[in-house]
C-alpha cells in the first residue's frame, strides 16, 4: 500500500472458522479502498488462522496477529495498537457489512469533525446470512450520552467507526465489561464527544441459536457496566442508570419466568420495581397487553411491532428503509426528555 490508510478495520477472531471467510470478504469488497484490515486471532483452536492465511494473507491490505486467548477486548485493543490510521472500524468475526459501509461511515465522520464516533443501523441475520429482523432505530446525533445509556441505539460493536485518539483517551476497550465492552466504549466516547449517524441499514448482525438467552453471569456483567458508568462518566443522572438497570432486571425476570423459575422471577421483578416503579408498572401492563393480543390474534402477530420480519439475503436488501417506530409511549417520552438533558449538557 503506497498511501497510508484512512481507516483501520479490526476483526477479533476466536474459533470463527464457520464465518470468518464471509466476514472478511464483506470487508474486502468495500467500495472505499483506503483501509487496512487487521485480524487478531485470539488463540483459536479451530481453522480460523489457517483460513485467513490460505485465503487472504496475500492481500496487501490484510495483516494477521496471533496471540494467546485473552478475550475480545484485548484482541480489539491489539488491533488498535497496530493500526496505522486515525480512524478505527471494528467488526466482529461473524457479522457482515454492506459494500458501501466504510464509504458512507467515513464520509459522515468527515462531515462532523466534532463527532467522536459515527454509527449505522443493523439488520439481524441468521446463520445463512438471511435477514431475520429489521428494527426501528431512533435518529440521534450530537451530544447523546443519556439517550445512549437508556437506549443503545448503536446496537452492536460492528456498527460504528471511531477516532482512535478519542478511544485511547479511555484506554480503548475495557475488559471489565463482560460481553459488552463495545457498549461501554460507546458510552465513554459519548461522555466527551458528539456522535453522528449514517441512517442506513449497512450492518448484518448475526444471531446464533440460544444467543437471546440471558445467562446469570451476563446479568452480573451488565450490571457491573452501569456501576462503571456511574463511577467514571461525568454528568450521568442517577435516574438514567436506574431506568436502564430496571429494564435489565425486567428482561431477566421474563427469562426466568419462561424458564419456570418463579421465585427468581419474583426477586428480579422486585429489583426492577425498586429502581423504576413507573417503568416497571408500564412494562407489566405492556406484557399483559401482548398476552391479550396473543390470545385474540395468534402468536405470529404478537411481536411484529417495532420491526419487520424478512427472510431475504442481507447483501441484497436495500440499505434505506423506513421501519415504523413502536408505540412505546413511556420510552419515547423518556428519550425526548433525555435528549433535552443531552442538549443542555452540550451548551
Amino acid at each position: 500500500m503506497t498511501d497510508p490508510p484512512v481507516v483501520t478495520v479490526v476483526i477479533p477472531a476466536y474459533n470463527a472458522a464457520r464465518t470468518i471467510e464471509e466476514t472478511v470478504s464483506s470487508v474486502l469488497a468495500q467500495t472505499f479502498r483506503r483501509f487496512e484490515l487487521i485480524i487478531v486471532n485470539d488463540g483459536s483452536a479451530d481453522r480460523t488462522a489457517e483460513i485467513i492465511r490460505t485465503r487472504f494473507i496475500n492481500d496487501p491490505r490484510v495483516s494477521l496477529i496471533d496471540q494467546k486467548n485473552a478475550g475480545t477486548a484485548a484482541a480489539r485493543n491489539a488491533g488498535i495498537a497496530a493500526a496505522r490510521s486515525t480512524l478505527i472500524a471494528p467488526i466482529d468475526s461473524d457479522d457482515l457489512w454492506h459494500p458501501t459501509y466504510l464509504e458512507k461511515q467515513v464520509g459522515t465522520l468527515q462531515r462532523y469533525p466534532r463527532a467522536g464516533f459515527v454509527y449505522a443501523w443493523s439488520r439481524y441475520i441468521d446463520q445463512d446470512s438471511r435477514i431475520l429482523w429489521t428494527h426501528h432505530y431512533p435518529l440521534v446525533t450530537g451530544r447523546a450520552l443519556c439517550q445512549l445509556i437508556y437506549w443503545n441505539f448503536v446496537a452492536n460493536g460492528s456498527a460504528m467507526v471511531f477516532r482512535k485518539a478519542a478511544a485511547l483517551a479511555f484506554g480503548a476497550y475495557d475488559d471489565r465489561a463482560y460481553a459488552a465492552e463495545d457498549f461501554l466504549l460507546q458510552v465513554k466516547l459519548a461522555s466527551q464527544h458528539e456522535c453522528a449517524v449514517t441512517p442506513e441499514y449497512l450492518v448484518g448482525y448475526r444471531l446464533h441459536p440460544g444467543q437471546k438467552t440471558k445467562k446469570p453471569n451476563q446479568m452480573v456483567g451488565r450490571l457491573e457496566i452501569f456501576r462503571i458508568i456511574r463511577d467514571e462518566c461525568e454528568r450521568v443522572p442517577d435516574e438514567v442508570i436506574n431506568w436502564k438497570i430496571s429494564q435489565l432486571y425486567f428482561a431477566y425476570m421474563e427469562e426466568a419466568l419462561f424458564a419456570g423459575h418463579g421465585k427468581n422471577a419474583v426477586e428480579l421483578l422486585l429489583r426492577a420495581w425498586q429502581n423504576d416503579p413507573v417503568g416497571t408498572g408500564y412494562r407489566i401492563l405492556s406484557s399483559l397487553y401482548r398476552v391479550g393480543r396473543y390470545l385474540a390474534r395468534g402468536a405470529e402477530r404478537v411481536f411484529i411491532q417495532a420491526g419487520v420480519a424478512d427472510k431475504g439475503p442481507f447483501l441484497e436488501a436495500p440499505t434505506v428503509d423506513f421501519v415504523a417506530p413502536s408505540r412505546a409511549l413511556l420510552q419515547n417520552w423518556r428519550l425526548r426528555y433525555l435528549g433535552k438533558l443531552d442538549k443542555r449538557d452540550s451548551s
